[in-house]
């Protein structure tokens, strides 16, 4: 593996909710980052995957310090972001940049594409002339597949995939280490996605990037990345290499997911159907106590509902939070 630029160690976001009445208000901590820690190395993908409202987006703000987090280290290159002043913050975003997931509303609609893509110049590097501002945006517009026609144009005039590609241009623009992509296919139609995801691919070659991708859909991270984290409710409960994943997937949880993957072959259909799971996401207000998935596990024995489970093994390769992984019997306890 390349050498470490990330280091997320026991990381933890709390949000206060309101939950009492006008006269007596009182609030809830919700947990949605509760206790993640993970490694990214230079040049690599780290997918995070996972329902709906499990943490992953909060995970990658807190990463970016966009939302404070209340526990936990986020070093970046030997440096912990959390300890930054918001100076120091500010001067270190040009390593780390983030696509977000809905590419129309990225972008300020009373800019012109040079000026939205250029902009992070003018914050980043206001020595530069005008002109040269000019020459980079249209140097990177031509790297993410946009031709200099689009310069003067706005985003209303754009396509979602050429809006996306707008998105793409402005974080590379500052040259930075760490890409964080944020569900950044989702609002797209299925071709578009495709070759957004190409493009993504190609410019982490091209620049020699870090990236944490962000998504539901299994197929696309598969596709992307070489290692994933599985998150459920705020916790990492599996994380290693894609064929281990994919392969050999250990938790219930990850099985589940896997198995939610369109498949064309209608007899491999219903041997996954066997593996879905029923119910919902607990809410994160009052999450169950010990492992948060035992509601919902095939699996689950009373040791479950009591004890959360750590992750276990090497998260470079797989480790795994759960007290009877793969298909071993559940033990009697």
């Amino acid at each position: 593996m390349s050498a470490e630029l990330l280091d997320i160690a026991d990381l933890r976001v709390t949000f206060p909710v309101r939950t009492g009445g006008i006269l007596i208000p009182d609030y809830t901590p919700l947990m949605a980052v509760n206790g993640v820690s993970l490694t990214l190395g230079a040049g690599e993908t780290l997918g995070i995957v996972g329902e709906s409202g499990c943490g992953k987006s909060t995970l990658a703000r807190a990463v970016l310090q966009l939302v404070k987090s209340d526990q936990g280290r986020v070093v970046w290159m030997g440096r912990d972001l959390v300890t930054l002043s918001p100076q120091e913050m500010d001067a270190a975003r040009d390593q780390l940049q983030v696509v977000f997931q809905d590419p129309l509303s990225s972008h300020n609609p009373r800019m012109t594409v040079g000026r939205i893509i250029g902009e992070p110049l003018t914050v980043f590097k206001p020595d530069l002339s005008e002109a040269d501002v000019d020459v980079a945006v249209k140097k990177i517009m031509s790297d993410v597949g946009l031709s200099e026609l689009y310069f003067t144009r706005y985003p209303h005039e754009l396509s979602g995939g050429q809006c996306q590609r707008v998105s793409i241009a402005r974080a590379l623009i500052a040259q930075p280490k760490l890409l964080v992509c944020d569900e950044p296919v989702s609002a797209l139609d299925v071709s578009t996605q495709a070759q957004i995801v190409n493009l993504i691919k190609k410019v982490q070659a091209d620049y020699g990037l870090a990236v944490i991708f962000i998504s539901h859909d299994l197929s696309v991270v598969r596709y992307v990345c070489q290692r994933i984290a599985v998150m459920y409710l705020g916790r990492v409960v599996e994380v290693g290499t894609r064929d281990a994943l994919f392969h050999n997937p250990q938790h219930p949880y990850t099985r589940a997911l896997i198995a939610s993957v369109p498949q064309p072959d209608p007899r491999a259909k219903r041997n996954r159907l066997k593996q879905l799971i029923s119910g919902e996401l607990p809410s994160p207000l009052n999450p169950p106590s010990g492992c948060a998935f035992h509601k919902r596990c095939p699996k689950a024995s009373p040791h479950c509902i009591k004890t959360l489970p750590v992750l276990e093994g090497d998260t470079l390769t797989q480790a795994v939070a759960c007290f009877h992984p793969g298909d071993q019997a559940v033990p009697q306890q």
